[in-house]
């Protein structure tokens, strides 16, 4: 461990502590909104799937139902035909 990790500074710093976080909410009043929203979701998330892995491949899924931009083949995704992409000869 580096001999600065202890120090007043470093420690002053610590982004778990409730003080920080409402002093960031403060300064950034929207990404709250953004943020309590994904918090509730991976919750729910947890109590739907306690075992890790499938909480993990939930969270994508949940992704891609609420935001139809953000599925990998959706219809808002602009499809170039491979017969247009040059040939090696």
């Amino acid at each position: 461990m580096p001999a600065d990790a202890m120090s007043p500074k470093k420690l002053r710093h610590n982004r778990a502590a409730l003080t920080h976080r409402t002093g960031y909410a403060l300064r950034h009043p929207g990404r709250v909104v953004p943020y309590l929203s994904r918090a509730g979701r991976d919750a729910w998330l947890r109590l739907k799937h306690p075992d890790h892995v499938g909480h993990h491949r939930a969270v994508p899924a949940s992704d891609t139902r609420r935001h139809r931009e953000k599925r990998p083949h959706g219809r808002s995704k602009i499809r170039v035909s491979r017969s247009s992409l040059p040939t090696a000869c």
